[in-house]
């Protein structure tokens, strides 16, 4: 018996058909057996035709099972990637010593919030303004562009 594909990658909320293939001890393929499909993970739900969802990141087993025989497939699900970042709060014109809080907002490709994903932020000159955790802090006159980077997408934007 046989699971085909026998691994595969696949972001949160995709879908997939596996299928099973029973054969006889010569090699012949065995056709209209029932077959019995089981996942090792809630990552993975796996429907009675062989269909999987994937439903959260982590890895799966899904097993497929008849007449005492089984095989089995590796499923590995990642976070559906980070296509766009928004950013709220924008910084303008700041005098020394003002702050303004900055938000990213992660979005998938077709524009849906995405929770829980790390930014990481950056000034291009510290002397001027300073930013952590998106709170952006003017240091001195002048002008830095403070970026905001998730999952290798990143947004910038000019503080003056």
């Amino acid at each position: 018996m046989s699971v085909v594909p026998d691994a595969a990658p696949l972001a949160v909320g995709s879908t997939m058909m596996l299928s099973a293939v029973l054969r006889d001890g010569s090699g012949k393929r065995l056709e209209d057996r029932t077959i019995t499909w089981t996942s090792s993970s809630s990552a993975v739900s796996v429907f009675p035709n062989g269909q999987i969802m994937a439903v959260g990141p982590g890895t799966a087993v899904v097993t497929a099972s008849s007449e005492g025989r089984s095989a089995s497939a590796t499923i590995t699900v990642s976070p559906v990637p980070v296509a766009s970042l928004g950013l709220t709060g924008a910084p303008s014109d700041l005098n020394v010593g003002d702050s303004v809080r900055l938000n990213a907002a992660a979005r998938d490709a077709k524009g849906g919030a995405l929770a829980n994903r790390q930014t990481t932020w950056e000034s291009s000159d510290p002397n001027v303004a300073t930013v952590s955790g998106g709170l952006v802090i003017a240091r001195s006159p002048g002008t830095a562009t403070i970026s905001a980077t998730s999952e290798g997408r990143r947004l910038r934007r000019r503080s003056g």
